[in-house]
């Protein structure tokens, strides 16, 4: 899986504004991305959230079939 970037920094770079930890805007602009960018349920695992750590692309095949609330293995 590639590295995965913070919630701060997509804040930064994406949302131009400062992050606070309360800050929700991160995650709705991942919940749009997968909407707009995928139109079925495959699209909760392509984008992956890290915990604690951020978000990544999924780039093995096998992360493709995860399904929401399971774990992923490193």
């Amino acid at each position: 899986m590639p590295e995965p970037v913070s919630r701060e920094r997509i804040c930064n770079l994406a949302l131009r504004r400062a992050f606070h930890v309360e800050d929700r805007g991160v995650d709705q602009l991942i919940l749009g991305l997968r909407r707009k960018l995928f139109a079925d349920d495959i699209a909760l695992s392509v984008i992956v959230s890290v915990r604690g750590q951020g978000y990544a692309i999924a780039g093995d095949r096998d992360l493709l079939t995860v399904r929401p609330g399971q774990k992923v293995a490193p």
